[in-house]
């Protein structure tokens, strides 16, 4: 005797998630580099930055694998949050850097300057969603922190969390904008 009805169906559930997975986790491709990055020009440590990397890519599988709008604010927010994670790069690339724990006046605002950038990237792309704008824009912000706090964390976790703080700023009000403008 052959499997029931029921056990096809579930066998084909799961054969069709892990499908979903496996696609989904191709993104992790595009990760890799950032954490490079995070690790070469750093000075966060390699278990702070792995962490991190690790907390983005499990964040980044995650959405994609549940789809709609969480899945689709997947790459907006990477290329957000590319902004705060290149912005320390740049600003070390210039000969301002943190270093033995002393660090330039410039971090902080750099990176909270890159991550108000990413917000208003965010935010205005959050406007063009015409379903799940709430749920898109904090999958974004959260994708697009935990890649800016890549480059930001060898600034100090001061640095972080002003990254955060304008990111949530720069993104919100744009969002509620496209709320009051009956668009989602």
């Amino acid at each position: 005797m052959g499997p029931s009805e029921r056990e096809l169906a579930a066998r084909a559930r799961r054969a069709y998630e892990l499908g979903r997975l496996r696609s989904t986790a191709k993104i992790l491709v595009y990760l890799a580099p950032a954490v490079a990055l995070a690790l070469l020009g750093g000075s966060a440590g390699i278990a702070w930055t792995v962490g991190v990397g690790a907390a983005l890519g499990m964040s980044a599988v995650g959405l994609l694998w549940r789809g709609g709008a969480l899945g689709r604010a997947v790459r907006p927010g990477l290329m957000a949050g590319a902004i705060p994670l290149l912005a320390p790069l740049v600003l070390r690339a210039t000969g301002h850097c943190c270093m033995a724990g002393a660090c330039s006046p410039l971090c902080l605002p750099v990176c909270t300057s890159a991550g108000l950038a990413a917000g208003i990237v965010v935010g205005l792309r959050a406007v063009g969603e015409s379903e799940g704008r709430r749920g898109f824009t904090l999958s974004a912000s959260v994708i697009a922190a935990l890649m800016g706090a890549l480059g930001c964390m060898g600034m100090g976790l001061g640095a972080v969390g002003g990254m955060a703080v304008a990111l949530a700023l720069g993104s919100a009000p744009l969002a509620v904008v496209g709320m009051r403008l009956g668009r989602g």
